[in-house]
């Protein structure tokens, strides 16, 4: 998938963590209601700075203005590319 792919609420970040468990890498998702000010990321991939940046861009580009402590961090599962970045 190509960073901001999906849809006006979930839009799809590729993480670059290719892998044979990732495939291309870790499809990381935010997910916004259109005009609310916060954002869900769903596995947010691996700590890696320039990932970290693109997420940010789509929570922004998705209109919200907070995730985390105001918002949501959804791990799909316990895979060590989905956990790096919050703290796991």
């Amino acid at each position: 998938m190509i960073d901001g792919t999906g849809t006006a609420r979930a839009r799809c970040v590729l993480a670059p963590n290719p892998s044979p468990m990732t495939l291309d890498g870790t499809n990381t998702w935010v997910i916004a209601e259109p005009g609310s000010p916060r954002a869900v990321v769903v596995d947010p991939g691996p700590d890696h700075d320039g990932h970290l940046h693109r997420v940010r861009d789509q929570v922004t580009a998705a209109g919200a203005v907070a995730v985390g402590p105001a918002g949501d961090i959804l791990i799909a599962d316990a895979g060590n590319d989905r956990v790096r970045q919050v703290g796991g």
